[in-house]
């Protein structure tokens, strides 16, 4: 066989290489889509939109060559079709994934605004991000399902929501501040004279009594 005859039979057209992208593309969607259901993360979800959006990118690239240069293609309808195909499923998954990347980044203010509003009411939180309470409830119970607020319900007759989440960040300084409050006070030891019997005691940490009549020493 010759160099021309080899360079023939793998010459392949743009309009054949659209489609077998295209017959490949759905079998990555699901799969990805699987994978969507299974991570439960935040940041994983806008990583996942950024690929998708280059792969729009990718898909409008390589159908606009075949788009601007149909004349001489003998399936002309078929590649036609394909290549709009991609366009608009390349526009779509841009569009899509860039609502849906805003959206997730919404999800993590609301999620800052949670560790640091203790009363957990919609009001609140709504105010916090500058939507109505509607809105807001609207962003919670979407996150709720998402199973981004693990163990987190809305409290609807009492208008918030109720979880681990709510006032965490506020709850961990507090318990920080207790603790340290709590901490045993470290004294260096002493020898003192208890006042009421006279004995000598040696003095080794706060509210200790004599060793002799129980009496408190100071």
């Amino acid at each position: 066989m010759s160099n021309s005859e080899t360079q023939q039979q793998y010459n392949m057209s743009w309009g054949m290489i659209v489609v077998w992208i295209f017959l490949f593309f759905p079998v990555a969607i699901y799969f990805s889509i699987r994978k969507r259901n299974a991570i439960k993360d935040i940041d994983y979800y806008i990583k996942e939109c950024n690929g998708y959006m280059v792969l729009g990118a990718i898909m409008v690239v390589l159908s606009l060559p075949n788009l601007t240069d149909l004349g001489d293609d003998p399936k002309f309808w078929t590649t036609l079709a394909i290549s709009l195909g991609m366009l608009i499923g390349g526009l779509a998954l841009l569009l899509y994934n860039f609502k849906s990347k805003s959206m997730y980044r919404e999800y993590i203010q609301y999620i800052g605004v949670l560790k640091n509003d203790e009363s957990g009411t919609i009001s609140s939180i709504a105010d916090a991000i500058g939507k109505t309470p509607q809105q807001a409830l609207e962003d919670l119970e979407k996150m709720i399902k998402k199973d981004i607020l693990a163990d987190t319900y809305i409290d609807y007759s009492m208008r918030k929501i109720v979880g681990p989440i709510v006032g965490s960040r506020r709850k961990s300084r507090l318990r920080s501040n207790l603790q340290a409050t709590q901490r045993p006070v470290k004294i260096t030891a002493r020898p003192i004279k208890c006042p009421n019997c006279g004995a000598q005691n040696t003095l080794t940490k706060v509210g200790q009594s004599c060793a002799y009549c129980d009496t408190l020493l100071e």
